[in-house]
């Protein structure tokens, strides 16, 4: 349930941040935005540990 509604929610927030920059600092480094969250994403999954099923 929570991970539904945090992905729901980030889903949402990088929508309207992209947005948000996209407007402010032209649409190329808005989209260049998306590339830097795909990045972040990508390191933080790294520190994600799985328990092993026994």
């Amino acid at each position: 349930g929570l991970i539904y509604v945090a992905s729901g929610m980030g889903g949402a927030f990088a929508g309207w941040l992209i947005g948000q920059v996209s407007q402010m600092y032209g649409v190329s480094l808005g989209f260049n935005l998306i590339i830097a969250f795909v990045a972040i994403f990508f390191v933080l999954t790294l520190f994600v540990k799985e328990n092993p099923q026994n």
